[in-house]
C-alpha cells in the first residue's frame, strides 16, 4: 500500500542518521571505558607510590616513630 511505501522511504532517509547515532554511541562508550581505565591506572600508580614512600621511609629510619 501507499502507507507502507511512505514508511519505507522515511526509514531509508533516516538510516544514515541512525548509523551516525550508533557510531557516536559506540565512540562515547569507548571513551568512557578509556577514561575509567585511565582513572584506575592513576589510582593504582598513586597507591603504589604511597607504598614505595612508606617502604623507603621504613628502610631509611627503621626505628623512628611513625
Amino acid at each position: 500500500t501507499g502507507a507502507r511505501i511512505d514508511r519505507a522511504l522515511a526509514l531509508a532517509r533516516l538510516a544514515p542518521q541512525a548509523t551516525e547515532a550508533a557510531s557516536a554511541m559506540r565512540a562515547a562508550r569507548a571513551t568512557r571505558a578509556a577514561r575509567a581505565m585511565l582513572a584506575a591506572s592513576e589510582t593504582l600508580a598513586l597507591a603504589l607510590g604511597a607504598r614505595e614512600t612508606r617502604t623507603a621511609r621504613a628502610h631509611a629510619a627503621p626505628h623512628a616513630p611513625r
